[in-house]
């Protein structure tokens, strides 16, 4: 009999409740397309293992968990906030130092936003949701002498604003007011200017060409829909107002009295402010109100919003009982990542636009076996390198390395699809996994990486553990077998690995014979 095996365990992840719908799971593993043009009956994909990670800087004293990261544009150096307190991070002869600026951020878990000023005297802004924190980036010896506390307008109750956002744009800074409709504009660059020897930085609130004040700032009502303004973000173009119901859009006009108007909007809004990232010009977030609502979304303009979410994602979602999450992006190897983590619910998604698919990604606890969401967050690009935040560190992405900073184990699985034949019954003779390592532990390079397979028949419960090993270094394109699985209507295979290699899986090939109604 002709054997028409269904089998689709090359592909990302796509859980359902109902596992015959939807079982696949893939963990720390991520597609990349074959160079060649498609095969006929072969995936035109291949899973390849995500790097692992080396320290970079690390002071378990100091630090509490990383509220924000930013690279300057002026002379590379990394700004970051934890706890308490700002760091500005360098390069030291072979090495790396750091200096801890002497001013006290709000005393919450709550994210920062973090931007730089241009011009000839550049300034990093710190909005921590109480205070605009500012000071000089490139006076790195005495960084502290020019921090000041941005002097900020009043609302229309009377009291100072609380910014929880801030960026540069065209040489205008912009803030929000926290749980308001109101964002706010600087004058234009310079903003420092002296004044009974003084330096000022009345931004928001005094206007030196035209010698006014304004106790109440320039600011812009977002006047799309009533809801308060969540998130803001710039590309550099434009300038994106977020509420919970609504999206608004800024352009820059080049009129000094006017310098942003708004010309497009969307319905579509954001659930959770910190689910909002941004990487050249793309934005991504985590959607809210009648059309957006558990969705999550990528967009460069309100025109071309992409649901980029599947139907078993938003469920998901959904059913959790706390959105709380942080997101970020970054590009790794032509692939620009979106990964947004929600800490009570232990989830950690990543989007791929490159492949346009979705997979898990997942730390273990320590001592444990056990899942937790993944540890890093916040990628920048540092010294040319791929540098996150973890607990009380900073780390890169080490492409030479395939465990965790702390030498801590990355389990790689894939749970595949649903295989089967039209639903009729099948034997299978063997399951037949092609994969290459192209690196195993230096400290014993002979050593054979071990492979654990199961499979379930029912889409419930799985069989015992089969162990089975793997090629040397170099060796690819090498086959690893597990014989005689069965029979059934449905199996599902599941293959995962712990060892320090390079595991990539080009294909799986399922040798099957079908069964007659009268077996």
């Amino acid at each position: 009999m002709a054997l028409r095996v269904i089998n689709n365990f090359i592909e990302g992840s796509n859980n359902n409740k109902n596992k015959l719908i939807g079982n696949s799971y893939t963990q720390n593993l991520y597609l990349e397309k074959f160079d060649t043009e498609d095969v006929a009956g072969t995936s035109p994909y291949f899973l390849k293992s995500i790097s692992g990670f080396s320290e970079l800087f690390f002071e378990e004293e100091e630090f509490r968990d990383c509220r924000g990261m930013y690279v300057s544009k002026y002379n590379g150096m990394l700004i970051s906030v934890w706890g308490n307190y700002v760091y500005v991070h360098y390069k030291s002869g072979d090495g790396y130092s750091y200096r801890k600026l002497g001013a006290f951020i709000s005393n919450t878990n709550d994210l920062v936003s973090i931007a730089e000023s241009g011009g000839e005297n550049p300034r990093i802004l710190i909005a921590d949701g109480f205070v605009l924190h500012s000071f000089l980036i490139k006076e790195i010896d005495d960084i502290t002498s020019s921090y000041v506390q941005v002097q900020l307008p009043k609302n229309a109750d009377g009291e100072q604003i609380k910014p929880s956002y801030v960026s540069y744009q065209f040489g205008y800074l912009t803030i929000n007011d926290r749980d308001t409709d109101r964002f706010y504009r600087s004058y234009l660059y310079p903003f420092e200017y002296e004044k009974n020897n003084e330096i000022e930085m009345r931004v928001f609130t005094y206007d030196p060409i035209l010698e006014e004040e304004y106790e109440n700032g320039m600011y812009i009502i977002a006047d799309y829909s009533s809801d308060k303004i969540d998130a803001m973000c710039s590309n550099n173009e434009k300038l994106f107002v977020f509420g919970k119901n609504s999206i608004q859009e800024y352009v820059y006009t080049g009129d000094s009295r006017m310098p942003f108007s708004t010309t497009q909007s969307s319905k579509i809004g954001i659930l959770n402010k910190d689910s909002l990232s941004i990487i050249n010009n793309q934005m991504f977030w985590l959607g809210a109100g009648d059309e957006g609502q558990y969705g999550i979304f990528t967009a460069s303009s309100v025109n071309d919003i992409t649901r980029i979410s599947t139907v078993n994602i938003e469920k998901e979602i959904s059913s959790f009982d706390d959105v709380n999450c942080v997101a970020w992006t970054w590009t790794e190897a032509q692939h620009m990542f979106y990964a947004i983590t929600f800490y009570k619910n232990n989830k950690t998604y990543v989007y791929d636009l490159s492949t346009q698919k979705w997979h898990n990604r997942v730390s273990t606890t320590e001592n444990t076996n056990e899942n937790r969401f993944w540890r890093y967050r916040f990628a920048r690009l540092f010294d040319n390198k791929i540098c996150m935040s973890t607990e009380h560190g900073l780390t890169f992405i080490d492409n030479n390395k395939f465990t965790e900073h702390d030498g801590r184990r990355i389990v790689r699985l894939r749970r595949g699809g649903v295989t089967h034949d039209s639903f009729n019954y099948f034997m299978i003779d063997n399951v037949e996994f092609q994969i290459s390592n192209g690196h195993v532990r230096t400290d014993n390079p002979t050593v054979r990486p071990k492979y654990m397979f199961r499979y379930s028949t029912d889409c419930v419960t799985f069989s015992n553990e089969r162990i089975s090993y793997g090629g040397l270094q170099g060796q690819y394109a090498y086959k690893t077998q597990f014989q005689r699985l069965g029979m059934g209507v449905i199996f599902i295979f599941e293959f995962s690995t712990s060892e320090d290699i390079d595991l990539v899986i080009t294909s799986c090939k399922v040798n099957a014979v079908a069964m007659g109604r009268g077996f």
